[in-house]
């Protein structure tokens, strides 16, 4: 794979490839890598509807499911700002980090929706995303009870994450004109919590060196194990 291209650009040349190959596996569901870029390019297309414009930064709040590598993927196509946080900063942790950020817009879990809405007060845009939208009609029954307390707040929502789905498919892409494309936050240990910037490049360069590390000329029906969260930076 190039190293010089886009997330986007990654993701395409590789489902164009091998689009019968699984991409992803979650939950007892699989999903190859045609599915995977057909969600990826209808999110695109949710995204522009929802008024997201190019290089508006956008902040993903959710741990990892099919939704968020759709997300990561749409945005990056879309020519936006990534900025990953923890799905489980309080109000005040989220309130910092969009200002610093200057986030438009912020997709998180629906169990967190409620705990948000004071944001709307400074212009964000709030999605909240149930995480098995999915899944199994009995796995969702079975979140929708146990998460009813959390979630009673999003009916208040005008749009939710898999309304941004229904769209037909988007494949044009948007060169972005900075590097900087993905924001990630550093733990805080030593001082207050730092904004890293990561290109496309950056990531690029780690997901094809990563065969040479685990010594492997060919990786082809090989799978990792995505343990860590994405707003990690081994993770993402």
């Amino acid at each position: 794979m190039k190293k010089n291209i886009s997330l986007y650009e990654g993701i395409k040349i590789q489902s164009n490839k091998t689009p019968d190959n699984q991409a992803l596996y979650y939950k007892g569901l699989t999903i190859k890598y045609k599915k995977l870029l057909e969600s990826v390019n209808k999110l695109a297309s949710g995204l522009d509807s929802l008024g997201v414009k190019k290089e508006d930064v956008v902040t993903i709040c959710l741990p990892n499911f099919p939704f968020s590598v759709y997300l990561m993927y749409a945005l990056n196509q879309n020519g936006n700002i990534i900025n990953f946080a923890h799905p489980l900063l309080t109000l005040k942790q989220m309130t910092e980090i969009i200002c610093e950020t200057k986030s438009n817009y912020l997709f998180c879990l629906d169990s967190k929706y409620g705990e948000y809405l004071p944001l709307k007060k400074n212009g964000l845009t709030i999605i909240p995303v149930c995480p098995v939208s999915e899944l199994s009609p009995l796995i969702k029954l079975a979140y929708k009870f146990k998460s009813r307390k959390k979630t009673k707040d999003n009916r208040s929502a005008k749009i939710v994450g898999k309304d941004l789905l229904k769209l037909l498919p988007k494949e044009e892409f948007v060169h972005m004109d900075k590097e900087d494309q993905i924001y990630l936050h550093s733990g805080g240990t030593t001082s207050k919590s730092k904004t890293i910037a990561l290109s496309s490049y950056a990531l690029n360069s780690l997901a094809e060196n990563t065969k040479y590390i685990l010594e492997l000329d060919d990786v082809s029906n090989k799978y990792m194990y995505s343990l860590l969260p994405m707003f990690h930076g081994f993770g993402l």
